[in-house]
């Protein structure tokens, strides 16, 4: 099996789980935080996305990886108020600027 398929079958577990997830909140008594439903629809959409080959291919990929956790923490600090999670929604919007220069200019700057 070659990585192309290796990660599109882990992308498209990844959103099937958080779907999992996202029903677990219906089913189980009592109410989940409302905020929690942005999470796990925002990653169902992201992961499912990313099962595509030609959206990870895209040069913009990285960018969208970086906007992804940077809503996911976002969303989270609304919900939660927890300052921990508000600052890496910060770092996180930070390196989304980052992502989307290097996409238009072409470069890796600050890339891990």
């Amino acid at each position: 099996m070659d990585e192309q398929r290796v990660q599109t079958a882990l992308y498209a577990a990844a959103a099937v789980l958080i779907v999992s997830v996202g029903i677990a909140f219906v089913v189980r008594p009592g109410g989940p935080a409302r905020w929690a439903y942005g999470l796990v629809v925002l990653g169902t959409a992201f992961f499912a996305a990313s099962a595509v080959p030609r959206v990870r291919d895209h040069d913009a990929y990285n960018a969208l990886g970086a906007a992804f956790a940077a809503a996911v923490c976002t969303i989270a600090y609304a919900g939660s108020g927890t300052l921990f999670v508000g600052i890496l929604a910060v770092f996180s919007a930070v390196g989304t600027l980052v992502e989307l220069y290097n996409w238009r200019a072409g470069t890796t700057y600050l890339r891990l």
